[in-house]
């Protein structure tokens, strides 16, 4: 029923496939995870290939791509890998806030009629000093409560933590754009406006 997609670029992966493990245990679902990898450097893809290994784990794949194909790509790469009908897209950089965080999920994909479930996205009340205007930009403009989010929900959708039927996003690819990162995931839910959006 749930594919979980995960593009993966010079980010270390065990916190969150940890944390979604634990989640899974209490969930009466068929399910996979997909990490793709975009070339990342060498500390990263070992240090990541060691600890899926370790899982030992034929539900969860990491996938290395050879050379770096850019985050449209690479999420187009893990839709055309899914197996399952729900496909679930969490950037390797975040990690769940809330211990039922899939059920949740799991629960909107039984009962909504719509095609999209976005979710939110909650930044660390903790000033990181080395990206500073990142998180401050974060706070500000991407951290959106749910009332804010309903009345525009494509204005606020964002590509880090949101889920998709498989049917949708295969004829929906993300947009191949010249910046290999950065407005891809804004550009692919413009594209979606024709059809039915869910919360």
């Amino acid at each position: 029923m749930l594919s979980i997609l995960i593009p993966v670029y010079n980010y270390e992966v065990q916190l969150l496939v940890e944390n979604l493990l634990n989640q899974l245990k209490t969930i009466d679902c068929c399910w996979e995870i997909i990490l793709s990898d975009d070339a990342s450097n060498k500390y990263y893809i070992k240090r990541n290939s060691e600890f899926i290994s370790k899982l030992n784990n034929s539900q969860i794949k990491l996938i290395q791509q050879e050379i770096n194909i850019g985050n449209a790509a690479n999420r187009n790469f893990l839709i055309a890998r899914a197996s399952y009908n729900w496909l679930l897209f969490l950037d390797a950089d975040v990690l769940p806030v809330a211990f039922n965080f899939l059920s949740i999920y799991k629960k909107q994909m039984e009962f909504t009629t719509k095609e999209i479930i976005t979710g939110n996205i909650v930044y660390d009340e903790t000033k990181p000093q080395p990206h500073l205007l990142r998180w401050i930009y974060g706070k500000e403009k991407e951290e959106i409560n749910f009332e804010k989010r309903k009345n525009k929900p494509i204005l606020h959708a964002r590509g880090a933590n949101f889920a998709i039927k498989k049917i949708v996003a295969k004829k929906r690819n993300f947009p191949i754009l010249k910046e290999k990162y950065g407005f891809v995931d804004t550009r692919f839910f413009f594209n979606l406006l024709k059809i039915r959006f869910v919360l």
